[in-house]
């Protein structure tokens, strides 16, 4: 058992402008929660395990936040790294005409982050890569349309 109850609460007992590097292990399970990681706060990173991945989940649509905020998890801070975690938007399938369905499971906006052996998974705008230059290592990325979307700089590895 943890030290929190959320994945929010965890990370809002990080202190405003921290220099150093910031490590949450998330236990296995599905957390259903939309997380903000704001650019306040940087040097952070969540830590799941390769053989029990954790799963973000959240079931916002665009109709409901907009497009931007209908993620799982959000990152505006820069130095982010997630590995071995499931960031998902579990809104249901889109359906032809309906205006404002597309969900996003993870909208990055810092700078400089990297992502090691995650998985995003949703239906339209799966991942909103915003701005900013990042990197996926590893990393399965699935949607149905525009499922990588954004101004953002990035590199795709799979090795």
């Amino acid at each position: 058992m943890g030290d929190f109850a959320t994945i929010s609460d965890a990370f809002e007992s990080i202190p405003q402008w921290n220099k150093q590097r910031v490590v949450i292990r998330i236990g296995p399970g599905v957390y259903r929660e939309n997380v903000k990681i704001d650019s306040s706060k940087p040097f952070v990173t969540f830590s799941g395990k390769e053989n029990a991945m954790p799963t973000i989940t959240f079931a916002g649509t665009a109709a409901e936040y907009g497009t931007l905020d209908s993620a799982a998890v959000i990152v505006e801070s820069c130095y982010f790294v997630a590995s071995n975690i499931i960031f998902q938007n579990s809104a249901p399938r889109l359906v032809l005409g309906v205006k404002g369905a597309q969900a996003v499971a993870m909208r990055i906006f810092g700078d400089k982050t990297a992502f090691y052996s995650c998985k995003f998974l949703g239906y339209q705008g799966t991942l909103c890569d915003n701005k900013g230059r990042h990197l996926f290592k590893d990393c399965f990325i699935q949607g149905t349309i525009d499922f990588i979307l954004g101004n953002g700089r990035s590199i795709y590895l799979v090795i």
